[in-house]
């Protein structure tokens, strides 16, 4: 059954759905679009991947590539009753490293080639972020792929990321606007709808480093 499936439709004033942005918006800029950019190229990769190619000029960057590894898989397709599983997923593969190349192995060369390595988990995707000098390309993709392929997920990484998950669910509770907008959501989806979902403290304490694997 789709995890979309439990989700009702209920109607919710305009102005109460809007509440939590209200709370938290603060004053941007007009922005005035001039024109809509063309499409970039898009390659299908052997494995059903898609590969796209963007090309611009950053003069705070020059010389620097960078790239972004989508995998639609997130928070709403987690099993019930396993909230919280992907973030900790996510923070113990950056942090551990992989077979090849551990944790702090991959920060030193990071550091050292001026590079960057993020992952980060959202509700409906896992998100892989690089940038790295043109010359040290080969070499951070060479350690991604390693990260995706065998990853080490060592214990004391994986209790590491259910500590901040913890703290931040902690933080979050105290937060009315993250309240206010939780609340929306159940009333507008239904609590059984995965987007209405929020990670519980009972249920990522219940992660093993298994379900990780």
């Amino acid at each position: 059954m789709s995890l979309l499936a439990p989700c009702k439709r209920t109607r919710v004033p305009a102005l109460l759905l809007l509440l939590p942005l209200a709370l938290a918006a603060r004053a941007q800029p007009a922005v005035i679009p001039v024109g809509d950019p063309p499409d970039p190229p898009v390659e299908e990769l052997a494995g059903g991947a898609h590969l796209i190619v963007l090309q611009a000029s950053d003069p705070g960057r020059s010389g620097h590539v960078e790239g972004l590894l989508l995998f639609e898989v997130g928070a709403v397709h987690e099993p019930a009753g396993r909230t919280g599983l992907l973030e900790v997923l996510a923070g113990a593969l950056r942090s551990g490293g992989s077979v090849l190349y551990n944790g702090l192995g991959l920060d030193a060369w990071l550091a050292r080639n001026d590079a960057s390595l993020e992952i980060t988990s959202g509700p409906n995707g896992l998100e892989v972020a690089f940038r790295a000098p043109r010359e040290h390309l080969d070499g951070l993709l060479d350690r991604v792929g390693s990260l995706l392929t065998t990853p080490a997920y060592p214990s004391t990484e994986v209790e590491a990321a259910r500590a901040r998950l913890l703290e931040r669910i902690a933080r979050e509770s105290a937060d009315p606007v993250v309240l206010a907008d939780r609340a929306l959501r159940e009333v507008a989806l239904g609590s059984a709808c995965a987007w209405a979902r929020c990670a519980s403290p009972a249920e990522v304490r219940s992660v093993t480093r298994g379900e990780v694997l």
